[in-house]
């Protein structure tokens, strides 16, 4: 248990966290050559196992309203990261032995946390609308399948031939119309709602979500743009990846959409799908059909 090292490493910008989410959300990862840390203040980050820093890749600044929370993943001498934010997020691949980007892949995705996993020769990220295979060589989108979530978080998961992934999405969006909300609130009557005039809504922690250009003042566009967010085919999806490569949602093999975790990744153990929504509740399905095999909640657990 005895702390072997510890390094810093100067920020050369401030990335903004939420209070829901924390800095050290990105998970290092480590090969057989050394340890890569992708910090939200600067970039990604190289060291030997005895904590000798190898090189640096500033990345930045970002712009997610949450913070950013994506890890590195590692495989065949190449580093893979995703950076989805309010606009311009991207998936780099970067050179494991002197922090060089092989490639980049631009994403039409907005905020998200999710983490990619590998499958074969590509590597399977999760979005807010899609679910896309990258090419691990060249970056090239080479499979799609539609999802709707508030925000891609966790990480795909294999089962066979199924790719397992939570939308944490709803069939219909989850705020009133723009047009509702401004003749309740719009206390000035300027078509757009302020700090101020919004300040008492059980909703208003998500405001800067909503505040795309973050002016503090919500318009029309910004709010049916994020209300429409998620909306569609959310729930946990079983998408067969050898279908394709443009996947239809008739095509997938089941949907589960009750008790959905929203933060925490599910995983699949002895044959077994787990997922644990954030208020503890836990969730046990059979990954080849969606049925339920069990379902409780956990005592004392804390959330929502």
């Amino acid at each position: 248990g005895k702390e072997l090292w510890r390094r810093a490493i100067k920020r050369t910008h401030k990335h903004q966290v939420s209070i829901y989410n924390d800095p050290a959300s990105p998970t290092p990862t480590a090969d057989d050559a050394g340890v890569y840390s992708f910090f939200g203040d600067f970039g990604l980050v190289a060291y030997t196992h005895s904590g000798k820093e190898r090189w640096r890749l500033p990345l930045g600044p970002f712009n997610n309203y949450y913070g950013l929370a994506s890890s590195p993943v590692v495989i065949d001498g190449t580093i893979y990261l995703q950076c989805d934010q309010t606009k311009d997020s991207f998936l780099i691949a970067v050179d494991r032995r002197n922090g060089k980007v092989k490639w980049k892949a631009d994403r039409n995705e907005p905020d998200g946390w999710g983490v990619p996993v590998v499958y074969r020769d590509t590597l399977l990220a999760p979005g807010t609308r899609q679910l896309l295979r990258y090419a691990l060589k060249t970056g090239e989108v080479v499979w799609s399948a539609p999802v709707s979530s508030l925000g891609s978080q966790g990480t795909p998961l294999i089962a066979g031939d199924l790719a397992i992934v939570n939308g944490f999405g709803f069939d219909k969006p989850i705020f009133p119309p723009f047009s509702e909300a401004a003749a309740r609130l719009d206390a000035d009557q300027d078509a757009t709602l302020t700090m101020a005039e919004c300040a008492k809504e059980v909703w208003f922690s998500s405001f800067g979500w909503i505040d795309i250009n973050s002016d503090k003042v919500l318009t029309r566009e910004e709010w049916e743009y994020t209300r429409n967010l998620g909306v569609g085919l959310g729930g946990t999806l079983a998408i067969p990846l050898n279908a394709g490569p443009t996947v239809e949602p008739d095509q997938f093999k089941w949907r589960f959409k009750r008790n959905l975790a929203l933060v925490p990744s599910p995983l699949i153990y002895d044959g077994i799908f787990y997922m644990i929504k954030d208020a503890g509740i836990v969730t046990a399905l059979n990954p080849e059909t969606g049925a339920v095999i069990k379902q409780g909640r956990s005592k004392e657990a804390m959330g929502q």
